[in-house]
């Protein structure tokens, strides 16, 4: 089959679907956004950040500290 003889066909199954009332009104743009909306950045690439700027927790930092200390 075309593509047009494919839009042709989908326009009369839109218009029978009309004429019964059988038609699905599309969502509004606000709430196509709020649905398709993800995160820019993923969850584990924030958690990874956090620990490299915190370098991790306080006990490794006071031992990292400690050990240069004792030479």
């Amino acid at each position: 089959m075309s593509t047009s003889g494919k839009i042709k066909a989908k326009n009369a199954r839109n218009a029978e679907a009309a004429r019964q009332g059988k038609t699905k009104p599309r969502p509004s743009f606000a709430e196509r956004a709020q649905l398709d909306k993800k995160p820019a950045v993923a969850p584990w690439v924030v958690w990874a950040f956090i620990l490299l700027l915190g370098g991790g927790s306080e006990s490794s930092s006071q031992m990292w500290s400690e050990s240069g200390t004792e030479s």
